[in-house]
């Protein structure tokens, strides 16, 4: 499932899976991946920084929304995709193919927690004010700058 993901992409489902352990959860959220996004260098964590969104932040915003869970899950133990966390996936490929990109960077994640405009992830990034249209707008601006190679390790 994951050989279209970059090295980027395979480090921000790391970083989710981790945040998830740490609050305790039992699953991997949307709300864990934008974590996980916000965590690894790139154009991706430089939009959102530029946003005012931090992995600080959202950490704050996830305890706060969803407390700690009662969930033991640690070391490597896979931890279950939410629905809606599966779908972002799926959706962030689809968002890859639609500007001629055949890979997944965590930008399509982005986009796609975007297209969502749904899940905890969205209501984030809406209570932190974040400006959706020009934060869409530069997402799509990096994919200009990155040109035709964009993030395809």
């Amino acid at each position: 499932m994951f050989e279209r993901f970059t090295e980027r992409a395979k480090s921000t489902l790391m970083f989710a899976q981790k945040e998830s352990q740490k609050l305790q959860h039992g699953y991997i959220g949307t709300e864990h991946i934008l974590y996980g996004i916000a965590s690894i260098e790139g154009a991706s964590s430089n939009i959102l920084n530029e946003a005012g969104v931090t992995k600080e932040l959202i950490h704050e915003m996830i305890e706060e929304t969803l407390g700690r869970g009662n969930s033991m899950v640690m070391g490597t133990g896979q931890i279950a995709l939410t629905p809606r966390t599966k779908r972002l996936l799926d959706t962030s490929f689809k968002q890859a193919r639609a500007i001629g990109q055949n890979y997944i960077s965590p930008e399509h994640m982005l986009l796609a927690i975007l297209d969502e405009e749904e899940g905890v992830a969205f209501a984030i990034l809406q209570n932190l004010g974040v400006d959706i249209p020009k934060l869409r707008n530069d997402i799509m601006q990096s994919f200009s700058n990155q040109g035709v190679q964009g993030d395809n390790e």
